[in-house]
């Protein structure tokens, strides 16, 4: 579904931005889904309140392990494991 949104809205980058404050956590991860499958981000381009936010959501990673952890820790993994893998290489 990601990869639709952006597919057909190519230019919602500060729309997406704006959405990582949303009142519901888990639409906020959703827009931050939608960001880095749109275009390159990096972490210094996540607002520094939206780093810190705490409200936990229920996230699946490495295809079949799942965790609950807050929204700004959701985000700030993606961009430690994208490190993770760059070093490996």
């Amino acid at each position: 579904m990601a990869e639709s949104f952006v597919r057909y809205q190519p230019h919602s980058r500060s729309f997406l931005i704006q959405q990582l404050r949303h009142s519901d956590p888990y639409l906020a991860a959703y827009a931050f889904k939608c960001l880095i499958r749109s275009q390159p981000l990096s972490l210094a381009d996540i607002p520094a309140d939206v780093i810190e936010r705490r409200e936990e959501i229920n996230s699946v990673q490495f295809g079949c392990m799942g965790d609950q952890l807050p929204v700004g820790k959701y985000i700030t993994e993606y961009f430690d494991s994208q490190q993770y893998r760059s070093d490996a290489k």
